[in-house]
C-alpha cells in the first residue's frame, strides 16, 4: 500500500494543482503568472512525491528490494538469468555470513516461484558457485555484501528471499548491465549517487518538453508526476532509471503533437521494449485511425509513426537477442517464459480489473491472520478468480467495448492513448507503481481541462482509500477498493468524452494551459 506519509504530502499538491486551474480559468492575473505559479507547484509536487525529501534523506536504499534486484539481476545477468538470483545469494550468506545463516528459512525458486529451505539450495553448492568466474563470484559475493542488512536478526529472516526475483525486460538488462559495468564507482558510491537519478530523469524531460510545447507543459509534467498518490516513492523512489519507460512515453506524445512521426514511432519501441505494456498505447492509436471513416488518409498521415514503431522495434529486438544469458536460449525466450510465470503469481500490491473478481473479505490479509488454520492467499484468489471468470470476461468485454465507442467518436487523434491506459487496466495486473502512467493523462487530454478536474477528483479519491484504517488493516482490501476507483475514472472519462464532452472544435495545444 503506498505511504500515507507521502499520501498526505500528495493530497496538499492535489489541491493546490486543482485550486490553479480553477483560479487561471477565471482570473487574468493567475494566467498572466500561470509560469511562476506552475513552478513553484512543481517544486513542491517533487518534493511532496519524497515527503519533502525526507525519504530521499533518510531511506538507505541499500535496503531497498527494487535497487537490489535491479542492481544484481542485471549485472550478474549472464550467470543467473532469471532465475539464479536468490540460490546464488543464499550460497554468498552461507560463505560469508554463516553466524545468519538458518537452514530451514524459506526462500523462493525463482524457476517455479515455490517456497525451498535455504539447506536445500546449499546442497547444490558447488553446482551454484560453478555458474560463476572466480573472480566474478567474488564480485557477486561483495555487491551482496553493499545489499546485506546490518542486524544479524534482519538478515536471518532474509526478506529478500520471498519475492518474485528479477524480471526486467531485455532492454533493461542491457542498458543497466552496461551502466553498472563501469570501473569508475564502487556499488554502494552507485547506490548513493543514482539513488537520485530518477527525480533527475524526471526533471530532465520537463525541460525537454518545456523546450518543444511552452514552459508551462514541461512544469505540468513534473506536477503531474509529483502528485500521482499511485506513484509510491517508498517501493521504487530512490531506485535508478524506474522510469526510462514513462519518459520515452511522455516525449513520445509530444512528438506525436508536434507532428515528428519518427521521433515519436522511436520513443513508443524503446517504452515497449523496456516495459512491454506501453505496446498497448501504439495498439489504441492504430485501432483509432482504422475505425475512422478516413482511414485512409489518417494512416498514411501517421506512416511515419507506424514504420519508425515497427522498424526501431525489430531492431531492438535483433540488437537485445545478442544478451548473453546462461544456457543457450535466446534471452527473449527466456523472457517470455519468466513473463508468463509471474503473470499467474498474483500479488497483493497489483491493481487491475482482475482483482474485483479475486477479492473477497472473508479471505483478505486481516481474516487470515486471525484465522486459526492457515490461509495461502494466492491460492485462495487464483481459485477465487477462476470462479468468476465469466463475469471478469463480461466486464473486461463491456470496457474494451466502451473503448472502442470512444475512440470512434474523439476529434483530438491523440487522445485514443488513454485507451491504453484502459486496456492495462482491463488485460493485466500491474503493480501499484505502474499506475505513474496516469500522470500522463494531462499530456493525453492536452485541450480539455475538464479531463484534468477528473483526474484530480480520482486522486483525491484514492487518496482518500489510503487513508482508511481498513487499507491499513488489510492491504490487499485497500488494493481492491483502489482497483474499484480506477475501474470508475476509466470508464466514466470514456463515457464523458464519448457521450457528454464532445469538443466542437480544437483550440491551439499552446494556448490551453496559458
Amino acid at each position: 500500500m503506498p505511504s500515507p506519509h507521502n499520501v498526505q504530502a500528495v493530497i496538499i499538491a492535489i489541491f493546490l494543482w486543482l485550486g490553479w486551474l480553477r483560479l487561471q480559468a477565471r482570473f487574468d492575473i493567475v494566467r498572466k503568472h500561470s509560469t511562476w505559479i506552475l513552478l513553484a507547484l512543481a517544486l513542491f509536487s517533487l518534493a511532496a512525491h519524497a515527503n519533502y525529501l525526507r525519504y530521499q534523506r533518510e531511506l538507505d536504499r541499500r535496503d531497498s528490494w527494487d535497487f537490489y534486484v535491479y542492481y544484481m539481476g542485471p549485472k550478474y545477468f549472464p550467470e543467473l538469468g532469471y532465475h539464479g538470483l536468490y540460490d546464488a545469494h543464499t550460497i554468498a550468506d552461507y560463505e560469508d555470513d554463516r553466524r545468519a545463516y538458518r537452514p530451514m528459512v524459506w526462500v523462493r525458486s525463482l524457476d517455479d516461484y515455490r517456497l525451498v529451505q535455504k539447506q536445500s539450495i546449499v546442497e547444490r553448492k558447488d553446482e551454484i558457485v560453478a555458474w560463476f568466474a572466480p573472480d566474478r563470484w567474488q564480485a557477486f559475493k561483495a555487491d551482496i555484501g553493499v545489499f546485506r542488512p546490518k542486524d544479524v536478526f534482519e538478515r536471518r529472516e532474509s526478506s529478500w528471499s520471498r519475492d518474485h526475483g528479477y524480471n526486467g525486460a531485455p532492454l533493461t538488462t542491457a542498458i543497466n548491465g552496461t551502466l553498472l559495468r563501469q570501473p569508475l564507482l564502487s556499488t554502494e558510491r552507485f547506490v548513493q549517487l543514482m539513488s537520485w537519478s530518477d527525480l533527475l530523469l524526471v526533471i530532465a524531460a520537463g525541460a525537454i518538453i518545456a523546450q518543444l510545447l511552452g514552459a508551462q507543459w514541461g512544469l505540468l509534467f513534473a506536477v503531474a508526476f509529483g502528485a500521482n498518490p499511485l506513484n509510491d516513492y517508498i517501493t521504487v523512489g530512490g531506485s535508478y532509471l524506474r522510469y526510462l519507460h514513462l519518459v520515452s512515453l511522455a516525449l513520445g506524445i509530444v512528438a506525436l503533437r508536434k507532428g515528428r512521426g519518427v521521433t515519436a514511432g522511436i520513443l513508443f519501441a524503446v517504452a515497449t521494449h523496456l516495459r512491454i505494456f506501453p505496446v498497448l498505447f501504439a495498439a489504441a492509436l492504430l485501432l483509432s485511425d482504422l475505425l475512422r471513416r478516413e482511414r485512409r488518409r489518417l494512416l498514411l498521415e501517421r506512416r511515419r509513426f507506424y514504420l519508425s514503431f515497427a522498424a526501431a522495434g525489430l531492431l531492438l529486438l535483433a540488437g537485445t537477442s545478442l544478451l548473453r544469458g546462461p544456457g543457450e536460449q535466446n534471452v527473449w525466450i527466456d523472457f517470455a517464459q519468466n513473463t508468463l510465470q509471474h503473470s499467474k503469481a498474483y500479488s497483493v500490491n497489483m491493481l487491475g480489473l482482475k482483482y474485483l473478481f479475486m477479492y473477497a473479505d472473508e479471505t483478505n490479509l486481516e481474516a487470515m491472520s486471525s484465522s486459526p488454520k492457515p490461509i495461502d492467499w494466492r491460492a485462495e484468489v487464483t481459485a477465487r478468480f477462476a470462479r468468476n471468470v465469466v463475469g471478469y470476461g463480461f466486464a473486461a468485454a463491456a470496457l474494451v467495448a466502451l473503448s472502442i465507442l470512444y475512440l470512434r467518436r474523439i476529434r483530438d487523434s491523440e487522445e485514443a492513448l488513454f485507451v491504453g491506459l484502459v486496456w492495462v487496466f482491463v488485460l493485466l495486473q500491474v503493480a501499484v507503481y505502474d499506475y505513474v502512467l496516469m500522470s500522463l493523462v494531462p499530456l493525453i487530454f492536452a485541450r480539455d481541462q475538464r479531463m484534468w478536474w477528473v483526474l484530480g477528483l480520482t486522486w483525491l479519491a484514492i487518496c482518500l482509500v489510503i487513508q482508511l484504517p481498513a487499507s491499513k488493516a488489510a492491504y490487499d482490501w485497500g488494493f481492491n477498493a483502489i482497483s474499484v476507483v480506477l475501474a470508475a475514472y476509466l470508464a466514466g472519462t470514456l463515457a464523458l468524452r464519448a457521450f457528454v464532452w464532445r469538443e466542437p472544435d480544437l483550440p491551439d495545444l499552446k494556448r490551453c494551459v496559458s
